[in-house]
């Protein structure tokens, strides 16, 4: 007779809301900003919610890799083929410079354990968004709040599809929130 190893715990799964309001999002970069513990949180936030950046392009994101002079990111990614170019607000490109000044001898912007440093970051988001009474979320939840603003502001398909850098336009049109995805 074969024994079972089923777990017997039942998995909870929270459903983590598809996108945040830009009124929420400045609300968690306040209150990050009113705590010296949390200044790299509001920064991350800051250039996570102008940029549409994936977590993992935060995290290898070098120096070399900003234009300072045209107001640029340029990545690369495994994720898509060849580069993408991404226009900086003075605020995206203070909060890069800022992110930078706690780790100056690194070529990356977050510092060579940047994904130890964001992990932190990812565990004070959830814990302020908590204390501010707003869903459940996850870092990534900036990424998509990018994509809706974009085409809230009348961006098309193609350019917000370049502008995340999705490989196939479907990937965008699937979590475009007018199509009902997410």
């Amino acid at each position: 007779m074969a024994l079972s190893l089923r777990s017997t715990r039942r998995q909870v799964h929270r459903k983590r809301p598809a996108f945040l309001t830009i009124e929420e999002i400045d609300r968690i970069i306040t209150a990050a900003n009113s705590d010296p513990r949390h200044h790299i949180t509001s920064d991350v936030v800051q250039v996570l919610k102008e940029t549409g950046l994936r977590s993992v392009e935060l995290s290898r994101l070098q120096v070399g890799d900003i234009d300072i002079a045209n107001s640029r990111l340029v990545i690369s990614s495994e994720m898509m083929a060849g580069e993408r170019s991404i226009p900086l607000s003075p605020r995206a490109l203070n909060a890069l410079k800022c992110l930078h000044s706690h780790f100056p001898d690194s070529t990356f912007v977050m510092g060579d354990k940047s994904a130890s440093a964001l992990h932190r970051v990812s565990a004070n988001f959830r814990k302020i968004a908590a204390q501010l009474g707003i869903a459940a979320c996850g870092l990534h939840s900036l990424r998509r709040s990018c994509a809706a603003n974009l085409f809230g502001d009348g961006i098309d398909l193609v350019t917000v599809s370049q502008f995340m850098g999705f490989s196939y336009r479907h990937d965008t049109v699937r979590r475009d929130p007018r199509y009902g995805a997410w």
